[in-house]
């Protein structure tokens, strides 16, 4: 009989625990200078699908592999978990090779620039979200890269990777529950509980972090 009370008694104070995680983040205050593209996803997002069933993180750093990982947006729902990288690029095409690991480029003119790959910047970002919500299985996570500005994606590129205006489609796409609504509350209250402050010195922070581990911007 103890021993059934003293189980209990951890499993009620795990849900107070992600409870109060979950009260904070709806309480949470917007990002603090979130930039034009992630304000962009962030207002499609908001007004293209229901609060009741899904749940909208924004500007999201979490305690990662001995430093910090820092996401744009994160989307909780009844059909997976959806990790979400904004890029706000302008200017010519950007060929996104199939191949996760390859190198990205844009034309510009008669020339082509090196950018970073966002896939393998945002796989980075999967993993430190995934450490956090080992109380749900690997397989309803999604990375997806969405481009807000007017470079263009010609074909070929992976699904994952799109403009905004097509955001939308691919989340409903996915239409197979795969997360309870118990399920989706203790995610939310897990990373609400765990993720660092929004403010200008945790961004301070995370730079330099990344720039005294990889010597770039994460």
């Amino acid at each position: 009989m103890e021993l059934y009370k003293e189980i209990v008694l951890s499993l009620l104070g795990i849900l107070v625990i992600f409870g109060l995680g979950y009260w904070r983040g709806r309480r949470r205050r917007p990002a603090l200078a979130e930039n034009e593209g992630e304000g962009a996803v962030r207002r499609w997002l908001t007004k293209g699908l229901a609060p009741t069933q899904f749940y909208l993180m924004n500007n999201v750093t979490l305690p990662f592999e001995g430093i910090t990982a820092h996401i744009d947006h994160i989307l909780l729902g009844p059909t997976g978990i959806f990790v979400i990288e904004t890029k706000h690029y302008t200017g010519g095409p950007l060929f996104v090779p199939p191949d996760p690991h390859a190198e990205w480029r844009q034309q510009w003119g008669r020339s082509s620039y090196h950018r970073d790959n966002a896939l393998s910047q945002n796989a980075r970002h999967v993993r430190a979200v995934r450490t956090r919500l080992d109380c749900v299985p690997p397989q309803p996570m999604h990375s997806l890269v969405v481009f807000t500005g007017t470079a263009q994606l010609p074909p070929g590129h992976p699904a994952n990777v799109l403009h905004l205006p097509a955001l939308m489609g691919h989340i409903r796409s996915y239409t197979h529950t795969v997360l309870t609504t118990q399920d989706l509350h203790l995610c939310v209250g897990r990373l609400e509980w765990t993720r660092r402050r929004i403010s200008r010195q945790t961004d301070v922070e995370h730079v330099q972090n990344l720039n005294r581990r990889f010597g770039t911007i994460d």
